[in-house]
């Protein structure tokens, strides 16, 4: 058959629509699929309202159902205050509301002198470390992080930022050479002086060396290395130590052993004969300088004096001397008196044996001849 008419579908349609949904329901109609652009008679109908029609009693037996709204309102209460919580987050991390200064230069200052300068603004001094420097004393700031300036502009930072500084250690230290190749401390002094050490010769460093002339080079002090433009004393040789004389004398001694001891002790020997009525000849009498007198610098002469034996005696012209006169002479000067010879009653001296300008040992006798 034919397709149904405006007619037809008018009949089709549902009278209890709005019976059913309720007067609050929408209705579209729906276009005519001939593609007029009538409307069909039958509708789709969307309720705009849960709550049943008013004109239709609830089922006998069952309660009517009210839709709950207590956890949306929550649910909404806790989403606003999270945003609140989280805004108030992100104002506190990003510091929005925390003022803003002018980063100070530190550099040059000491570290209570840097947290003096920041204290007003609330800044925080930080040692981040330390480095040498030849420039920037000992305890004062080389450098910070942020700097003062960035780029020609002033730098700034959030108040309680930390401003980190690296700290001078003072100069650096410098390897000291070894400078006892050097004949003369003036050497020394300009072969320090290239690598920006001060040298200096007191003579209270000076030492003895038994291998260094004196004058000569033996180190530094002190030793190792020393920081950039110090001072380091150069300790130079006063030559050898003093020494001691050594006693040579004695029983038994004689020049060559004492000559021997003598030269063992680096000291030089010279001989000298002198009379000793004490000490037999040939032996050791004495040294100048003796033992007593202490040492005496490396190298020095010492006299080493061995005995003649006692010393010879003149015999003195007597002639015409009286007897008595004469034997009082020659017993003064430690000789013996022989005699006198001659007829008895002579009391002149005529001559004497050994005579006149003899020259013998002490206790030698003398005889006198007399008229």
């Amino acid at each position: 058959g034919s397709p149904p008419g405006d007619e037809d579908w008018r009949a089709l349609g549902d009278p209890g629509v709005d019976t059913l949904l309720g007067a609050g329901a929408t209705e579209i109609g729906l276009q005519d699929p001939r593609g007029s652009d009538r409307t069909l008679p039958t509708s789709v109908v969307i309720p705009t309202s849960t709550s049943l029609p008013a004109d239709r009693p609830p089922v006998e037996g069952k309660p009517v159902r009210r839709r709950r709204r207590w956890p949306w309102v929550v649910a909404a209460v806790v989403l606003v205050a999270a945003l609140l919580a989280g805004g108030a987050y992100a104002v506190v991390e990003s510091k929005l509301l925390v003022p803003s200064h002018p980063i100070p230069s530190l550099v040059g200052k000491t570290l209570p002198e840097a947290r003096s300068a920041v204290r007003a603004d609330r800044f925080i001094v930080h040692t981040a470390g330390s480095v040498p420097s030849i420039t920037v004393p000992a305890g004062s700031i080389v450098t910070q992080r942020p700097a003062s300036h960035s780029g020609g502009r002033v730098t700034d930072a959030k108040q309680g930022a930390v401003i980190d500084v690296v700290v001078s250690s003072g100069p650096p230290f410098v390897p000291i050479p070894d400078v006892s190749s050097f004949a003369t401390c003036g050497d020394a002094v300009q072969a320090l002086a290239e690598i920006h050490l001060v040298g200096i010769c007191p003579s209270s460093s000076a030492q003895y060396s038994s291998t260094v002339p004196a004058g000569g080079v033996l180190g530094t002090s002190p030793t190792g290395s020393a920081r950039y433009g110090s001072t380091v004393a150069i300790v130079t040789s006063k030559g050898h130590a003093p020494v001691a004389v050594p006693a040579v004398g004695g029983p038994g001694s004689t020049y060559a052993t004492a000559s021997a001891a003598l030269g063992a002790a680096g000291l030089v020997p010279t001989k000298h004969q002198a009379y000793s009525s004490t000490v037999p000849s040939g032996q050791v009498i004495s040294t100048v300088p003796s033992p007593a007198s202490g040492p005496v610098p490396f190298g020095s002469a010492v006299q080493v004096d061995v005995s003649l034996g006692p010393q010879p005696v003149t015999i003195p012209d007597l002639i015409l001397a009286s007897v008595a006169s004469a034997s009082s002479a020659l017993r003064a000067l430690g000789l013996q008196v022989g005699g006198p010879y001659g007829p008895p009653g002579a009391s002149r001296v005529l001559s004497t044996e050994p005579p006149a300008g003899a020259s013998v040992p002490p206790g030698t006798t003398v005889d006198i001849y007399a008229a």
